[in-house]
């Protein structure tokens, strides 16, 4: 699992905790460990203490018998499927490797895909108002012609809330946004897996800042030795 993942499935399990139940979260190791992502579970495993993290090894991608949906049946276990991101994508982002048809990926994809018609529930991180045409079309089966379809919840966005004053304080980049013309702003986000050092950072927005276009961006602080604010360049 990518940190893009863990973040919204923390941020998910956050809310079953504070309903009173008890999160256990079973995370299965990459097969091409990245520094990012350990990093990332080492920090949501300190900061949420009230959530046990287990790690476990890395996936097969040899068909098993008996996969984690066919278990929770027969142990009789409700089973959700949690969509950490929107509920639409473009076809040109669908990465290369799930459009090999010969790819071992592909076939181990297809068989998770497949497995999904047979939970209780799909749990999408987004809301109707972002995805309105393809919430519709996956509540109506639309995506499913000739077999059944799973309830599909829309519980997003999935984000960091913050309580306390100091996490309150709103950044000088907002009220830079609120004052740009509508649809006038291009919003660069790196990934979770994104790392780059200060001055490729800074290169990058010299070159946007020469376009004249108007621009936001987002990276990890911790991914460049001295987080920094360039423009409209925010450190998260």
């Amino acid at each position: 699992m990518g940190a893009g993942h863990l973040t919204p499935m923390v941020h998910l399990a956050k809310r079953f905790v504070e309903h009173g139940f008890s999160v256990t979260a079973a995370i299965a190791d990459q097969p091409r460990k990245t520094g990012s992502t350990d990093a990332t579970m080492s920090n949501l495993s300190m900061a949420n203490p009230a959530i046990s993290f287990h790690a476990l090894p890395p996936v097969s991608f040899t068909p098993a018998k008996n996969n984690a949906i066919g278990i929770a049946r027969q142990l009789g276990i409700p089973v959700y499927v949690f969509f950490a991101s929107s509920a639409s994508i473009l076809a040109s982002d669908v990465p290369e490797t799930l459009l090999d048809r010969a790819s071992e990926i592909y076939h181990t994809c297809l068989r998770n895909f497949t497995q999904h018609r047979k939970v209780d529930g799909i749990l999408v991180n987004s809301f109707e108002a972002l995805d309105p045409k393809a919430v519709k079309a996956l509540k109506e089966g639309l995506c499913l012609p000739g077999h059944r379809m799973p309830l599909v919840d829309c519980i997003g966005p999935l984000i960091t809330v913050g309580q306390e004053k100091n996490v309150l304080k709103r950044n000088e980049c907002l009220n830079w946004l609120d004052s740009q013309p509508k649809r006038s702003v291009v919003f660069l986000s790196f990934g979770s897996a994104g790392a780059f050092t200060a001055k490729q950072i800074n290169e990058i927005a010299i070159v946007l800042e020469k376009s004249g276009q108007r621009f936001c961006g987002l990276y990890a602080a911790q991914t460049i030795r001295k987080s920094f604010m360039y423009h409209c360049l925010i450190p998260i």
